[in-house]
């Protein structure tokens, strides 16, 4: 990267690495990522007249503050701005995703208000039919270990 020397060159850089979106407008984050170098900038003129009796930078000045930034500087504020593009963005649309979430959860339980009566009542038939088998075992164990003849105890049954 060659080094940027002025507003425009820094306003050309962050549009050729971003683009621009579907309206033909330079992206946004490009947008915040220049608007975080100009704020430095401002900051740094403000310094500078402080410091210098009230007498503003020279362009020259000005365009050897911007030489004197690193690439990672201009990197680090594009960072910078995609972070906080993002926060907002999760913050503008926190309503809308925690409807995505909820039909997500709907669609993979069903309605949670629901999701308790109809787990309990699917259960209670699964536990009700183990229950039966259950006891139909027991009664099966209990006739073959009796030594049970039903042809001895029809016998009896009628010949009272």
């Amino acid at each position: 990267m060659t080094p940027l020397s002025s507003s425009d060159e820094v306003f050309r850089f962050y549009r050729d690495r971003r683009g621009v979106d579907t309206d033909g407008d330079t992206d946004a984050i490009a947008l915040f990522a220049y608007a975080l170098v100009e704020q430095d900038r401002i900051d740094w003129c403000d310094h500078y007249r402080i410091n210098h009796d009230g007498l503003a930078p020279t362009s020259d000045q000005t365009a050897e503050w911007y030489r004197g930034k690193p690439e990672s500087y201009f990197i680090d504020r594009e960072r910078t701005a995609e972070n906080w593009y993002a926060q907002f963005a999760r913050w503008y649309l926190r309503e809308e995703m925690d409807d995505e979430k909820q039909a997500a959860i709907n669609a993979a339980i069903g309605n949670v208000g629901r999701f308790w009566p109809n787990f309990w009542s699917g259960n209670l038939v699964g536990i009700t039919s183990n229950l039966i088998f259950a006891v139909l075992v027991v009664l099966l164990v209990a006739v073959i270990t009796t030594d049970f003849s039903l042809i001895d105890w029809a016998k009896r049954l009628f010949h009272q």
